[in-house]
């Protein structure tokens, strides 16, 4: 257990309170909302910090259920589906598309032809691949329904064709406690917990409490929307994968 490092929801919640000022300041949220804060924290996290989330290849079998419903059932921690290939048996060995080229370019290679011929044969052979092993199959993807579509000829696919789905996974936060202590993470939930904060203490606006002290909700709301908006921009700047180039 850290008090400074975060493994777990109870710390990570008690660690945004400390920032805000507790115990030495009471922070009128209850604690239902902060709950509720952090999950939608998280939900940020998952779908646009680079560190939210994993690709990864998925096996999806097809089975007599499969059949039957005409969509695979997709884990909950399942958050995007990138595209769909369905496989299909290959050549291998010695009379492969990939003996025959190795075989006839790393001779070459080997006598000071250089290794550009053998790496442009390699990049061939990748297309070769892709086209020959499998096809991407047209998919829809929903992650309300946790299903995934593939638009196909369902009396034509044998049980126990195999698809390659790549997707995109939400991490969980109990398997992985490194989560809890990302710094982008502490601040925008304690921001977000800020912000609920001056919104409570806006409906006793004018209020003053024993000994002449006044409590001003809307301060504390306009400091944390201004502390939004910064998180808001850093997470585009710094915290998501950058766009790649495109040439028409």
């Amino acid at each position: 257990m850290s008090s400074s490092k975060p493994e777990n929801r109870e710390e990570f919640i008690n660690w945004c309170l400390r920032r805000l000022g507790a115990p030495v300041i009471r922070i009128n949220v209850a604690r239902e909302q902060v709950e509720d804060i952090v999950d939608a924290a998280l939900q940020k996290f998952h779908r646009e910090h680079y560190n939210g989330s994993i690709n990864l290849y998925l096996p999806a079998e097809v089975t007599a259920q499969v059949k039957q419903d005409r969509f695979f059932p997709l884990d909950k921690s399942i958050i995007a589906v990138e595209r769909v290939l369905e496989t299909n048996s290959v050549t291998t060995g010695q009379f492969s598309a990939e003996y025959g080229l190795i075989s006839s370019t790393y001779p070459f290679a080997l006598k000071g032809a250089g290794l550009s011929s053998y790496t442009m044969a390699m990049q061939y052979l990748q297309t070769l691949r892709d086209v020959t092993s499998g096809r991407f199959k047209n998919h829809r993807f929903n992650m309300r329904m946790n299903r995934m579509f593939i638009d196909t000829d369902w009396s034509q696919v044998p049980e126990g064709r195999i698809f390659v789905v790549e997707a995109t996974r939400a991490l969980d936060p109990d398997e992985f406690t490194d989560i809890w202590d990302d710094q982008w993470l502490k601040r925008y939930a304690t921001c977000l917990i800020k912000l609920q904060w001056g919104n409570n203490l806006r409906k006793m606006q004018n209020v003053q409490l024993v000994g002449g002290v006044q409590i001003d909700g809307l301060q504390i709301v306009t400091e944390a929307n201004e502390e939004l908006r910064d998180l808001e921009a850093d997470i585009l700047l710094s915290e998501q994968e950058p766009v790649m180039p495109f040439m028409a």
